[in-house]
């Protein structure tokens, strides 16, 4: 066992205390070896996610067959007998956007749509905060933010939140523009108005204007 050795492909780690191993024997074999090793569940996040790599051709090979999470052990099969590591496939963070900014009348609705990638490929959960109260309450990329209530002409912040299986997370914020239709005004004369002579003040008369 050895802690220095090739570095492991991208996303791999050998563990908090990196190890490598090669096998030495004086006796003569032929054909697929199957080669076991012991690890430390404590070196790694999650065991489920361990490989038995086998550094051959001056590059690292996935040699696994076989991984006994409950005993920890972890088999592979090779032709050489050169170094080894466990190691675990990093679950890299997912990214998410969540579109926008997005503008809604005063009283209406507005379908918002979030989109996300995986760097694992590995499908994902969304959820939305269409309050921006930190409560991520509504699921799925999609949702429809409600202005019933809300302002005209102010702006409010959405967010949405996607997660991977492997637990990790990420956020993003968009806008949400509530627009102030300006109603139509009408004016209905009623009676005819008599002003003064600077035209300023009526002697009698109503006008009524409606929206």
């Amino acid at each position: 066992v050895s802690g220095t050795g090739p570095p492991p492909p991208s996303r791999f780690s050998l563990g908090d205390s990196p190890s490598y191993y090669e096998i030495t024997t004086t006796a003569t074999y032929a054909g697929p070896i199957t080669v076991c090793f012991t690890y430390d569940p404590a070196e790694f996040t999650d065991v489920n996610n361990l490989l038995l790599l086998h550094y051959e051709n001056d590059q690292w090979v996935d040699a696994t067959t076989s991984n006994d999470t409950a005993t920890h052990i972890i088999c592979g099969q090779v032709n050489s007998l050169w170094p080894f590591g466990v190691a675990e496939l990093v679950n890299l963070p997912p990214t998410v956007s969540a579109g926008g900014p997005y503008s809604v009348n005063v009283g209406g609705t507005v379908v918002v749509t979030a989109s996300g990638s995986d760097p694992e490929g590995g499908p994902l959960t969304f959820a939305w905060d269409l309050n921006n109260d930190g409560v991520f309450e509504t699921s799925g990329a999609t949702a429809s933010f409600s202005a019933l209530g809300l302002d005209g002409w102010s702006t409010h912040t959405i967010q949405v939140r996607v997660t991977d299986v492997g637990g990790l997370s990420a956020i993003n914020q968009t806008i949400v523009t509530v627009l102030n239709l300006a109603p139509p005004i009408g004016f209905t004369v009623l009676q005819n108005f008599d002003y003064d002579t600077t035209g300023a003040y009526p002697y009698g008369g109503l006008m009524q204007g409606t929206d």
